[in-house]
């Protein structure tokens, strides 16, 4: 099967599939216009998955068909569970996962950035509903070092291993108990779709997905393994870093977060998520919990109690209930407390033993005391991230730009750091 036929038959398949209509009269004629849109995106899987076996360049041909129009069609149909049912077939898994290489790849290559996030949204629903992922993330022959962990956690544990001859961090799942395993894995499977969109010199690099031959429950992040250790650990060895250019390294990466097109939410800011490359630079790490922001996540409204990161850096909004979710502005809120451990060398409220003791001090407006080595201007900005209202907080890009201001940096905050690609391809060529 010849790339022209493809793009003839995705051409047929995108002008009849978008031409459902949102606005549905009645329940009955919504069912006729969902069946038909299954039907027509089985055929399209059934028509990749033959494209698949007959091998060929058709993926990159693929790469400029109107990728959007797919996407689009395709969260309409699974927002019915029922028309997600007629999708699943396990003969066409392997036209759901070539259709997430597609989308993955339109991604990257960022054909048109103003869409991107509907095409990473569209990856993140196939993820949960199907349990499937792009193919080109999965990787092989990890060696674990040693029979013990180098950290645990609740939900995880991370291991020092190698690939080929890089020393890698496998961040492993913990096993749950069986009505919570679904949950969990849907949990992995965003953490690692979103991580895998990142690329910039303060995000730790996401390497690939390992999942091993003898625990295919088990699933298994990889990054790189940062030697120096997390911020705190970096500061123990190193008492007279520079802590400013530590901060504008974790600023430039929640700003890339925020910046990029839809905007990541990271939803659990601290020093132990901050890792310190070799070349003592700060990178972000651990996004268990970092989500998509949609416009709910610009603004707090409603109560709930969905409350995701680490107590001692929740904002207050969080702790009281008056918003259900993290937020651009929690994030902020976050990186104030970031900056007080930076400086202090302690977490937030060190004093107060008690969650509750502080839950009760950050809603009341209290924060922790100023410590005595730190600047005017970044106390001042510590203040203004923490404010108890989130409107009033700064913008990640006007905190940069003001720690930039108060001094000239000492080295280059424009070097490169090797990304995933550049993981695989040295690696493994």
């Amino acid at each position: 099967m010849d790339s022209q036929t493809t793009l003839e038959f995705l051409n047929i398949w995108r002008s009849t599939a978008c031409q459902v209509i949102l606005q549905y009269p009645t329940p009955a004629v919504w069912k006729m216009r969902r069946d038909s849109a299954c039907r027509r995106l089985r055929a399209w899987l059934q028509k990749v998955c033959r494209l698949q076996r007959a091998g060929g360049d058709w993926l990159e041909q693929l790469c400029l068909v109107e990728v959007t129009s797919i996407c689009s069609q395709l969260l309409y149909t699974l927002r019915s569970k029922d028309a997600a049912q007629i999708l699943f077939d396990p003969e066409l898994i392997g036209g759901l996962e070539s259709l997430m290489f597609i989308i993955q790849l339109y991604i990257d290559r960022d054909i048109e950035p103003s869409v991107n996030g509907v095409c990473l949204r569209t990856l993140l629903r196939l993820g949960k509903t199907f349990n499937v992922f792009p193919s080109d993330i999965l990787i092989k022959d990890i060696v674990f070092e040693g029979s013990r962990a180098v950290a645990e956690g609740i939900y995880a544990q991370v291991w020092r291993g190698y690939y080929f001859s890089e020393v890698v961090a496998v961040k492993v799942n913990r096993v749950c108990i069986p009505s919570a395993a679904i949950r969990q894995r849907r949990s992995i499977w965003q953490e690692m779709l979103i991580w895998r969109q990142l690329c910039h010199p303060n995000i730790l690099p996401l390497m690939g997905l390992y999942i091993p031959n003898d625990s295919p429950s088990r699933l298994c992040l990889v990054s790189p393994w940062m030697e120096n250790g997390n911020v705190h650990q970096y500061l123990t060895r190193y008492p007279c870093a520079n802590r400013a250019e530590l901060l504008i390294d974790i600023a430039s990466g929640l700003n890339y977060l925020h910046a990029l097109r839809p905007k990541i939410i990271h939803g659990d800011l601290k020093g132990l998520n901050i890792l310190v490359t070799p070349l003592h630079r700060a990178c972000l790490a651990d996004f268990g919990v970092s989500i998509v922001a949609t416009e709910s996540c610009f603004k707090c409204s409603g109560v709930g109690v969905s409350r995701v990161g680490t107590l001692r850096w929740l904002a207050p909004e969080l702790l009281d209930g008056s918003c259900p979710h993290n937020t651009l502005q929690t994030d902020i809120y976050a990186f104030a407390c970031v900056c007080y451990e930076l400086y202090s060398g302690n977490i937030p409220f060190h004093d107060r033993k008690r969650d509750g003791q502080v839950i009760v001090l950050v809603s009341q407006g209290h924060r922790p005391t100023r410590p005595g080595c730190i600047g005017d201007d970044v106390w001042s900005l510590i203040q203004d991230c923490w404010g108890q209202d989130p409107s009033a907080r700064p913008m990640s890009r006007e905190i940069l730009d003001r720690l930039l201001c108060q001094g000239k940096p000492s080295r280059s905050f424009a070097l490169p750091y090797p990304t995933r690609n550049h993981y695989i391809k040295s690696l493994s060529s």
